[in-house]
């Protein structure tokens, strides 16, 4: 895909690998097909069918590769969930293991900014620019800032621990404002 290759390529004497993005995740899926100039365009034309559903909206991950294990991660069952959802059983298992002060200020920074403004999001389609894009029209101090990433993050945390992410989108980042 990048550095100008096509997406599609002879991975084995019997397997073509076609690579693709669906819902921000680069995907990897072999085809058992001897990798001949013939079937290499026959991968070509199923690589941009692919894309052209993902596009549409109309791609099922399972229909087209049964046997493939991200099948179950983009299931509709699955990448159904809301971030609004997610957070607010996440908030409810976190009561019995955080402090009544910690749980308070998750469930203020959850119920009244994290839900009304992100809640309607799917957990799976859940990306750092989204939220960066968010916290950079708040008009609030680098601290409430803070506050609202570190809640978050441990949510995404916990989301990932329960296979609804492949990674954190928060890990490793943090937004401030330069201070005036």
């Amino acid at each position: 895909m990048g550095r100008g290759g096509s997406g599609v390529r002879a991975v084995s004497d019997s397997s073509i690998e076609i690579t693709f993005m669906f819902r921000g995740v680069r995907c990897r899926e072999r085809v058992a097909l001897k990798p001949t100039a013939t079937n290499l365009k026959k991968a070509q034309q199923h690589k941009a069918a692919i894309e052209h559903a993902v596009a549409q909206g109309t791609f099922d991950y399972a229909v087209t590769f049964p046997g493939s294990p991200r099948a179950a991660k983009f299931a509709p069952e699955t990448s159904q969930e809301t971030v609004g959802g997610f957070l607010t059983r996440w908030l409810a298992a976190k009561q019995k293991h955080i402090s009544s002060s910690t749980y308070e200020g998750y469930r203020k920074i959850v119920e009244l900014r994290l839900v009304p403004a992100l809640g309607h999001h799917l957990v799976v389609d859940f990306k750092r620019k989204l939220v960066r894009d968010w916290l950079d029209g708040l008009q609030v101090s680098n601290k409430t800032l803070s506050n609202i990433q570190s809640c978050l993050r441990s949510a995404l945390n916990d989301a990932v621990d329960e296979e609804l992410l492949d990674t954190n989108p928060l890990a490793g980042w943090t937004y401030a404002r330069k201070e005036a």
